[in-house]
């Protein structure tokens, strides 16, 4: 018998199921921190990218990247300045290899365009809702704008509502949001709801019968505004809730005589108050900013912050900044934190 098992023993020693399992390597995930959006690369630029990586069961020791699938590295570095970039589409990709020599399989990858010198940037149309409690067809232009935002994209469309009537009348109204109805208006505007289009009080639209005729309006006036091009291409980052944003503005075409200024306003959704539901809602207008940008190229960093008011609810904050030009109204460009 003790033979029998030593002879067992000694088989099983040459046996898999003997051994102990070999653990499979996790490989390890890549993604992109910072990478330049539509219209922010001219052809000559130099572009500064950022990513980052992670591996659930070792380390990240290293990045392999491509350009264009035409040059290739590997660092350990997170971030890379491409220089002097050339007219046209570009593509980045970058992956994580961990301690074992696992690549992540799919590469973070950043895609953008080196447009020409001097070239016009897709827009991003602002409406500004001119609004307050009282108004029986406001509720209907909110409708409205939520219906063609849903349809046009944030990252296309960005909508700001100034209540109007500070006081009993409408608490949501500040004396922020009512002074900047009069500086389009005048103190004499008692005409509810109405919206205006990139500052372009020509073509303001006036009432809201029902929603759907409200959007359709809408419709006629956003497509107008996106059929031209912007001089101007703008990043926003930060977060709303913590009470802190940067804006990047650069300069992609010559821009228009006049005195341009850069505004930043929070606005909030999905606000009660006297038992009604409000969207898009201006909680605080900041100090603006004029800018003195303007050769083809330049650009120019503005950072703001802000307190979160008592009663407001930071999961439902945004930030929407845009530039203007004062002297004739035009807003020139926009953009928003959570697109």
């Amino acid at each position: 018998m003790g033979a029998a098992l030593a002879a067992l023993a000694g088989l099983g020693a040459q046996c898999d199921w003997f051994e102990d399992p070999v653990e499979e390597n996790l490989l390890p995930d890549t993604s992109m921190v910072e990478c330049p959006g539509a219209g922010d690369v001219t052809a000559g630029d130099d572009v500064a990218l950022a990513w980052d990586g992670e591996d659930p069961d070792g380390a990240v020791v290293s990045y392999a990247w491509t350009f264009d699938d035409t040059i290739s590295g590997e660092t350990s570095d997170t971030e890379l300045v491409l220089e002097d970039l050339a007219e046209g589409s570009h593509v980045f990709a970058v992956a994580a290899v961990d301690n074992e020599d696992g690549v992540d399989p799919e590469p973070a990858t950043c895609s953008f365009t080196a447009g020409a010198p001097g070239g016009l940037v897709p827009r991003v149309v602002l409406a500004e809702l001119f609004t307050t409690r009282p108004c029986v067809n406001c509720p209907n232009a909110e409708a409205a704008l939520n219906t063609v935002l849903d349809e046009y994209g944030p990252d296309s469309l960005c909508i700001v509502a100034y209540h109007d009537l500070p006081g009993a009348a409408d608490p949501l109204a500040t004396a922020e949001t009512a002074a900047r109805i009069d500086w389009y208006m005048g103190t004499s505007w008692q005409a509810w709801p109405a919206v205006v289009f990139d500052g372009d009080v020509d073509r303001i639209v006036v009432g809201a019968l029902s929603p759907e005729t409200a959007a359709a309006a809408y419709r006629v006036e956003i497509d107008h505004r996106q059929g031209i091009g912007s001089p101007l291409s703008m990043r926003l980052e930060g977060d709303a809730g913590a009470g802190s944003v940067t804006v990047t503005v650069r300069v992609a075409d010559a821009l228009p005589a006049g005195q341009h200024v850069l505004r930043v306003v929070v606005i909030e959704d999905g606000v009660i108050s006297q038992s009604h539901e409000y969207d898009f809602v201006a909680r605080d207008i900041l100090d603006e900013e004029l800018l003195t940008v303007s050769a083809v190229g330049d650009s120019t960093v503005v950072e703001r912050s802000f307190t979160v008011g008592p009663g407001w609810n930071a999961a439902n904050l945004d930030v929407i900044a845009f530039v203007q030009n004062d002297t004739t109204k035009d807003v020139l460009q926009a953009v928003r934190l959570n697109d």
